[in-house]
């Protein structure tokens, strides 16, 4: 594990914090994320891990460049919304779904343009699993739904003698 690496906690009432020496020091981000907000979605990117991606309370999405030391407002349709979950799709990183209160949205061109999904939940956490072969899911009301890549099965013959 490396000596020093980046942690990001975000809060709700306190903004978002960074830590870029493994936790012993701490910076609150103030700009353009207001240091009173809730942030309740944090996600990196598969194919960039410095490339960050904030959700907020009302006030939409940032993403860094730089492990979190700058950030930039993303333009969105979802800033008025509580943005719950991000996710970025591990195979297309230029893919990036926002659940929010009440709907969720995607975006195929890394945030330029968004599409809302028709997805008829009151509340939508959209998110990537660990576990690279499982794809992405999606959470209603504490369901966890994962989309899966079907797994070829060897089909051994049962000998009978």
């Amino acid at each position: 594990m490396a000596d020093n690496f980046t942690i990001l906690v975000g809060t709700v009432g306190q903004g978002m914090n960074v830590s870029g020496d493994s936790g012993e020091t701490w910076t609150k981000i103030r700009n353009p994320i207001p240091s009173e907000c809730n942030i309740r979605a944090l996600r990196t990117y598969p194919d960039n891990p410095h490339r960050i991606l904030a959700g907020s309370d009302g006030l939409g999405l940032f993403r860094s460049e730089d492990n979190g030391v700058t950030w930039e407002t993303v333009d969105s349709p979802i800033g008025d919304k509580q943005v719950w979950s991000v996710a970025v799709d591990p195979k297309d990183s230029e893919t990036i779904f926002a659940g929010t209160r009440p709907e969720g949205f995607r975006s195929r061109d890394g945030g330029k343009t968004w599409d809302k999904l028709s997805m008829g939940v009151n509340i939508c956490l959209i998110y990537t699993s660990d576990a690279a072969d499982e794809g992405l899911g999606v959470a209603l009301g504490g369901r966890r739904i994962i989309k899966k890549k079907k797994k070829k099965k060897n089909k051994k013959k049962k000998h009978i003698l």
